[in-house]
């Protein structure tokens, strides 16, 4: 794997680690490629709940998704079910199929939208 896309993939997870403060923990940071045809940045976390998501955390992860070559349709978490715990923060540049599910025309009860698209 390439030594500059490591650097930058390590910089974003401190940029988000940072955001979200000591309490919390940031423990890996995955560039992913769906079958479906999205790309995105998924952040995995701990101690964290939707209520610590701050508008700084929601712009660390724009800027780290466009950072590592993602542009950002949406900001989301996906949670518990039934809960406010995060499991994971991500950055998705959207295919069409995934687009309903993220307009809340077909909403997944694991998926909460922080952030629509700033910038097409």
């Amino acid at each position: 794997m390439s030594r500059k896309l490591l650097r930058r993939c390590a910089a974003q997870l401190k940029r988000v680690q940072d955001a979200l403060g000591d309490d919390a923990v940031v423990s890996e940071v995955d560039l992913f490629v769906a079958r479906c045809g999205c790309v995105g940045v998924v952040f995995m976390v701990r101690g964290v709940e939707l209520r610590d998501i701050s508008d700084e955390v929601l712009d660390g992860l724009e800027e780290a998704g466009k950072a590592l070559g993602v542009r950002p349709d949406v900001v989301y978490a996906r949670v518990v079910p039934g809960t406010q715990v995060v499991i994971d923060l991500a950055v998705r540049t959207l295919c069409d199929t995934c687009r309903r599910e993220f307009s809340g025309e077909e909403p997944r009860p694991d998926l909460k939208v922080l952030r629509g698209a700033t910038e097409r």
